[in-house]
């Protein structure tokens, strides 16, 4: 369940556990993501053996610090462009409104 109804600018992690799961997370979305806040519930989560993490650099490299304490078999990395370094989302939507 998408939390906020921020859209693009206010993205949520999920664990997708899902076809449908993955295609509701579709697409790249140019905004920072607080991707790392499902760590909590993928390491509750011991059924989950194999996961692909999809975040921006310096979420891929705060996860790489602790994946190994994750008990993950399988782990792959899809590391995404950095688009934006507003501190809000509404600081990124006047962003793009004004360019």
């Amino acid at each position: 369940k998408k939390e906020g109804g921020g859209g693009w600018s206010n993205p949520e992690p999920i664990l997708a556990r899902t076809i449908s799961d993955v295609l509701r997370g579709r697409g790249v979305k140019p905004a920072l993501a607080p991707s790392l806040r499902i760590l909590d519930e993928l390491k509750n989560s011991p059924e989950i053996k194999r996961l692909l993490f999809c975040g921006v650099g310096c979420a891929v490299q705060a996860f790489r610090a602790v994946q190994d304490e994750l008990g993950l078999e399988e782990v792959y990395v899809l590391g995404t462009n950095c688009a934006d370094n507003s501190p809000t989302s509404e600081d990124a939507r006047e962003f793009l409104r004004r360019g």
